[in-house]
């Protein structure tokens, strides 16, 4: 089901809402980006959560389930996606989990950003304008356009995107709906790079479940190319949740000569610019699975 963003009047009062700035970094220069990344918080962070490998390690929770994490660590070096992603990116969940329970109100947002390519060094985009926008709800991501803005195609149908063995793991150890195997494939996937999620308590179990589809099926979580953007791809369809989708909008742009980055509708995504100004003036259509 496909939806317009609204332009009506906020329902909840968060102008004096909290944001957290989160990311993580292994070797130099992905730690270079968390710099880059601490130095434009100022203009909007109350709280930054940019951590390197050394930090992570030293989390209570990682710590707690060391083991796992070795194995997924180990499964990211040994899985060909064309280059290595520590933990298959499992401490995204983890890190997103530690800092939505450290918030006090529903009122405020954690904001993640990849210390990828990707990256921004500077910040133009209004964190704020976007908070405003949403209005209690969450960006859970992006939904994922396909390479041109204007292909009709479900990005998912490239299977190995999200594997069925990903899939049929996820349902078989979780039990959950059949429907997630017989639905997803319709579905455009998640983009995950860039995230800004209300601090709320169905959140907090949102990043404990993500977490624990790493944690307790490595493999599964590891397997697909898209190994984080995946399970979340699945959560989201399963629970149904409201998806962000810019690429019919992108696709107009597109038409009328608008260009991207290495050509590539969703890399233009990956931009955390991009991102928080489609949020902050409606340019997304709102997609429930």
């Amino acid at each position: 089901m496909l939806t317009q963003a609204t332009n009506s009047e906020p329902r909840m009062d968060n102008t004096n809402a909290r944001i957290t700035l989160v990311s993580y970094a292994r070797g130099t220069t992905f730690e270079h980006s968390l710099e880059g990344m601490r130095n434009f918080a100022a203009s909007f962070a109350d709280e930054i959560l940019l951590w390197t490998d050394e930090q992570l390690r030293a989390d209570p929770l990682y710590q707690a389930h060391l083991a796992r994490f070795r194995v997924l660590d180990d499964l990211s070096t040994r899985v060909k996606h064309g280059r290595h992603r520590p933990y298959c990116t499992a401490f995204k969940p983890l890190m997103m989990l530690r800092a939505i329970s450290q918030r006090k109100s529903s009122r405020d947002y954690v904001l993640w950003a990849d210390a990828s390519q990707y990256h921004n060094m500077s910040l133009h985009g209004n964190v704020r304008a976007a908070v405003r926008r949403l209005d209690g709800q969450s960006a859970y991501g992006l939904v994922h356009c396909s390479e041109r803005c204007s292909t009709e195609n479900p990005y998912l149908s490239q299977m190995s995107l999200i594997r069925r063995s990903t899939v049929d793991a996820y349902v078989g150890l979780l039990g959950w709906s059949r429907k997630v195997r017989d639905e997803i494939y319709a579905h455009r996937g998640l983009l995950a790079t860039n995230l800004l999620w209300a601090s709320t308590d169905a959140n907090r179990r949102l990043a404990e479940m993500w977490l624990q589809m790493a944690l307790r099926s490595p493999r599964a979580f590891c397997d697909s190319h898209t190994q984080d953007q995946a399970a979340l791809t699945i959560l989201a369809v399963n629970l149904s949740l409201s998806m962000l989708d810019p690429c019919l909008r992108m696709g107009l742009a597109e038409r009328q000569g608008a260009q991207w980055p290495n050509g590539k509708c969703f890399d233009q995504e990956k931009n955390l610019d991009f991102m928080l100004d489609a949020i902050a003036t409606g340019a997304y259509d709102v997609r429930v699975a």
